[in-house]
């Protein structure tokens, strides 16, 4: 029951720094991901791209890290209010194989700072040839 326990991967759990901003990321950099052979691009948002960060909190970003061959999200990264928070959304849709493209078709509830991811994914999709 209490046997030590053994990590399988270094990326396997969020990183947050409760930092003034706060930072938080989960999986791969756009450098990393090129070293393991894959095809990557980013999309990019800042905070002022949902309402609740124009308002409430207009300095920060949020960064996704995505195949460009099937949209799959392999990477977040933020910087900003509540990124520490944020992280956990991005590490499920990183778990969960989550494509860009699926990403630009959800509907979050207004005003969270989780419009962010959406918009992220659009701007990562306007980077694509089609």
């Amino acid at each position: 029951m209490f046997e030590e326990a053994t990590m399988t991967s270094p990326d396997a759990f969020p990183v947050g720094m409760w930092t003034t901003p706060e930072c938080a990321y989960y999986g791969m950099t756009k450098e990393a991901a090129q070293k393991k052979g894959l095809q990557v691009e980013e999309g990019m948002t800042r905070y002022t791209g949902c309402l609740r960060g124009r308002v409430f909190s207009p300095a920060g970003l949020v960064k996704l890290v995505f195949r460009r061959d099937n949209g799959v999200i392999v990477g977040v990264h933020l910087i900003g209010a509540d990124a520490c928070e944020m992280v956990h959304y991005g590490m499920d849709l990183v778990k969960q194989g989550v494509s860009i493209f699926q990403l630009m078709t959800t509907l979050f509830t207004a005003v969270t700072y989780h419009e962010l991811f959406k918009e992220a994914a659009i701007d990562g999709n306007s980077k694509l040839d089609f």
